[in-house]
């Protein structure tokens, strides 16, 4: 009874690993895929969590018929499993966007759905009659550690190093080797058995060969990216489109264009050459976002120019630069580049001031964009600035975003589609940063 148990706890906390693992790879493409809009993670969660409804409900059928085989059921509903997350993200990549979002909702459905089964077979297997709130507790342990794992080690280790796809590829090798972990304790073996998991294992090998030449990119503009940068930042893709040169996509939305000149103004380029009539001298700026690094080059051509610190929250833009000609600004001695989120940066270097924020904010309607177009951050932001200092913003056409910041600074206008927020001198900052 002993080894059941422990039976019972491995198998319920590799599951909780896998399971929680392959939710965060679906958050990961949906987001990517429907413009990092705040409600893909609450619909994912809503399924995922139907997913897991229905399948302990149907787990429980097998736990009070007691003509099934447990290790049996739980070996072939893993191997199953093992196969369904590359099976509905190949029908992603490979058929027209119009049926995307059912596609998607069955994937995330059927992945949830498959393995929750394992955890009521799991519970089932692993409880003793004398011991029942002892044997749930610990089962439930094990479940517990795995989903608390699965995310960490998947989100910020797998994620750093492989693509989404490799790792979706990575998670059904792991999934079928449960299962092999399964077989073992199954009393009754047949040629069923192996032949069911030679014909998955070599499943999983034809769609690791089927999408080892797609790319996610095809999801957003239908066609492939011709350079991707992935971590666990999130995705950067280069598109080639005709008229516009090389464009920039970050986690699936416009990001900006490779581009300096003004004959050939393709990004609004002529909002960073503007940024040198705004203050006379200009000598310390603040950019929160690197993006293509077009704009970091015409700022620090100004001449007065003597120190640009650059926050971005994702490193892969600096492979960006090394790619595309750029690489000169690493070794500028004006250029510091921090890897940081900006407001988080603002807070931890209170001492820091400067005569401009630059921010060529991204669109106003993604997720954890109000942490740089907030009342808050403009406060932060406005104490960091010295006398007759500016905040120079992009706020994406919001006419919310611009309402926003009038609520902190009494001298504000617009520039194209850019906010200029000025500080003057009898409007030095005098509100403490608030706390959050």
């Amino acid at each position: 009874m002993k080894q059941a148990r422990l039976f019972a706890f491995y198998l319920s906390l590799f599951v909780g690993f896998i399971s929680l693992s392959s939710e965060i790879l679906w958050v990961r493409v949906a987001s990517y895929t429907f413009k990092t809009l705040p409600q893909v993670f609450s619909i994912v969660l809503i399924i995922f969590l139907t997913g897991i409804a229905l399948g302990s409900l149907y787990g429980r059928d097998y736990c009070t018929n007691k003509k099934y085989d447990l290790y049996k059921v739980s070996f072939y509903i893993l191997m199953i499993s093992s196969i369904s997350d590359i099976l509905f993200l190949y029908l992603a990549l490979t058929i027209m966007k119009t049926y995307l979002l059912p596609i998607f909702a069955l994937g995330i459905f059927f992945s949830a759905f498959f393995k929750s089964i394992i955890f009521p077979i799991a519970h089932h297997l692993g409880t003793t009659s004398k011991k029942v709130g002892s044997s749930v507790s610990f089962i439930y342990f094990g479940n517990i550690i795995g989903s608390t794992l699965g995310p960490i080690f998947t989100g910020f280790i797998l994620l750093e190093y492989f693509t989404t796809i490799n790792t979706f590829i990575i998670l059904s090798v792991a999934t079928a080797f449960i299962a092999a972990f399964v077989y073992i304790y199954i009393s009754r073996k047949n040629i069923k058995e192996l032949i069911t998991f030679l014909i998955i294992t070599a499943l999983i090998l034809l769609f690791n060969t089927l999408l080892e030449d797609k790319n996610l990119s095809t999801l957003i503009l239908g066609k492939k990216s011709i350079f991707t940068i992935e971590n666990r930042h999130g995705i950067i893709d280069v598109f080639e489109i005709a008229k516009k040169g090389k464009v920039v996509y970050g986690s699936g939305m416009y990001d900006g264009a490779i581009n300096t000149d003004l004959d050939n103004d393709i990004n609004g380029i002529r909002r960073a050459y503007r940024i040198a009539a705004f203050k006379n001298p200009l000598e310390h700026i603040l950019v929160i976002g690197l993006s293509t690094g077009s704009w970091i080059k015409i700022i620090s051509q100004i001449p007065t120019v003597k120190k640009i610190t650059v926050v971005e929250i994702n490193p892969g833009y600096i492979k960006l630069l090394e790619k595309y000609q750029l690489n000169h600004l690493l070794s500028n001695k004006k250029i510091d580049f921090v890897y940081d989120d900006g407001r988080r940066w603002l807070k931890r270097n209170p001492n820091k001031k400067f005569d401009a924020i630059i921010m060529n904010t991204t669109w106003h309607f993604r997720s954890n964009v109000s942490n740089l177009l907030s009342k808050d951050f403009f406060k932060i932001a406005k104490n960091r600035l010295i006398k007759n200092g500016f905040i120079f913003y992009n706020p994406s056409f919001s006419l919310e975003a611009f309402k926003t910041s009038t609520l902190v600074f009494k001298n504000v206008s617009k520039y194209t589609n850019f906010v200029i927020c000025l500080l003057y001198t009898s409007d030095a900052a005098d509100e403490e940063d608030s706390v959050d």
